[in-house]
């Protein structure tokens, strides 16, 4: 290696980090995301809740969890909250097929 490298390395890895964050919208909508998982908190329409945050969440997912272009040293924190989303997903799921009517 020569002195010069890795900041060419840094520098490449920067690129493609801006090229994947350049979609990435700026705000969320938190009061979304409070509103819903207060719902489900009282059992307030309950599976409303679960099915509005479950959509929330698909998005997100994709835009926020790209594990698949940018830093691979980074990637593995990616795949572990992209897992962690399928996993509330599946929550949501369950609590709109099960979730008792009120």
């Amino acid at each position: 290696m020569f002195p010069g490298d890795d900041h060419i390395h840094m520098e490449a890895a920067f690129k493609r980090w801006l090229e994947c964050a350049s979609h990435r919208p700026k705000h969320t909508l938190p009061r979304s995301e409070h509103g819903g998982g207060l719902m489900l908190l009282i059992g307030w329409k309950a599976r409303f809740a679960a099915a509005m945050l479950g959509l929330f969440i698909i998005p997100t997912t994709l835009v926020f969890r790209t594990f698949w272009c940018g830093d691979p040293e980074a990637a593995l924190d990616q795949i572990i909250q992209f897992s962690k989303n399928l996993a509330m997903m599946g929550g949501m799921l369950y609590i709109v097929v099960h979730a008792p009517d009120r």
